[in-house]
């Protein structure tokens, strides 16, 4: 704290938690809005919070004051695709119902955004809510992780033939929804933090559609 805006400054306790903040005041009331890493490091939301201040200048606390995302990760696709792709033998779509889905043409590979940024050493599973409209009767999952550490954001690529993957039964040619939950210490050794989820939901076919309507890490 300061009364000079230009300092010298004084460490006077905590903030809201968030990321990059802006603070302004409207109608008597003072407000910051609060970066969070809604779908990856590099996909961000953000949050309006109230500022109330305590008798000496420094910000109260509230009780239920939070960061998302918390714990994990989970993409719902109420409004977007969330950063998913299509990284290869399939379209990928966002569909107003709440999902992604796609058309096979080859080999299909769907793949989350860039930087993921889910702790893993606080999470234990992954659950995907899947609808097969193909023959396959397998799919895949892999995860990729890494170790936080200085400028770790210049090393964004994967070698998917080195990462750990599981595989998975699926109802072929079914408009039935299937949930699917993994335990992220059957994948084996990760690392503390996530990079990137991808899913290849219909192993060994060429044709079909397939839809997605729910991922978590948590």
């Amino acid at each position: 704290m300061s009364k000079n805006l230009y300092g010298p400054y004084e460490y006077q306790g905590a903030f809201l938690k968030g990321g990059h903040n802006d603070v302004f005041q409207w109608k008597g009331q003072w407000y910051a809005f609060m970066v969070n890493k809604e779908i990856s490091l590099f996909y961000r939301g953000v949050s309006l919070k109230s500022l109330y201040f305590n008798e000496d200048g420094t910000i109260r606390i509230p009780k239920d004051d939070k960061e998302y995302p918390i714990k994990g990760r989970q993409w719902d696709f109420m409004h977007s695709t969330m950063g998913w792709r299509s990284k290869q033998g399939t379209t990928l779509k966002w569909d107003k119902s709440g999902c992604i889905k796609g058309d096979i043409n080859g080999d299909a590979i769907i793949e989350g955004a860039v930087w993921t940024s889910a702790n893993l050493n606080q999470a234990d599973s992954v659950i995907v809510k899947i609808k097969n409209l193909s023959s396959a009767t397998k799919g895949r999952i892999g995860i990729a992780s890494h170790t936080l550490g200085n400028r770790f954001w210049k090393h964004p690529e994967i070698d998917w033939d080195k990462e750990l993957k599981i595989e998975f039964d699926i109802k072929p040619n079914t408009i039935e929804m299937q949930v699917l939950k993994f335990k992220i210490s059957d994948f084996g050794k990760v690392d503390e933090s996530l990079k990137r989820l991808r899913i290849e939901p219909a192993l060994g076919v060429t044709s079909g559609k397939w839809e997605v309507h729910y991922i978590s890490v948590e």
